[in-house]
């Protein structure tokens, strides 16, 4: 009898843990989506990292009314919520509507590239 309401215990328990940590990605997520930007970095090519930096620092004075808020986390940082953001290469920036991803850079690309990328959209907006 006790080995059951014992198991019965760690169960729900197991349960309801299981069930906080999707609840916490989720809310990652959704918390991260509302940014402008997402800066995703694995950290290992620095003249890489460079260039995207440099970009979002030229992009932020282009377009100081449409990015205000850039994240910038590591692929360690989003491993749980990789697929939902359809991460597949780093560095990755990824421009956001506050709901869903509206532009894709992700990898090799030079400043003048990621700077071009975001300015058609911008232009294409207005």
């Amino acid at each position: 009898m006790y080995k059951r309401i014992l198991l019965l215990s760690c169960s729900l328990f197991f349960l309801s843990s299981c069930q906080f940590k999707n609840s916490s990605n989720e809310a990652t997520l959704k918390t991260l989506l509302e940014a402008d930007a997402l800066y995703i970095s694995n950290e290992q090519d620095l003249n890489l990292e460079n260039e995207y930096y440099n970009a979002l620092i030229e992009v932020k004075r282009l377009y100081p009314e449409d990015i205000q808020e850039v994240i910038v986390l590591t692929n360690e940082d989003i491993k749980n919520i990789e697929d939902e953001l359809k991460v597949k290469k780093y560095p990755t920036l990824l421009l956001l509507n506050r709901k869903e991803i509206i532009v894709k850079i992700e990898g090799k690309n030079e400043k003048a590239a990621i700077i071009n990328k975001i300015s058609t959209h911008f232009n294409d907006k207005q």
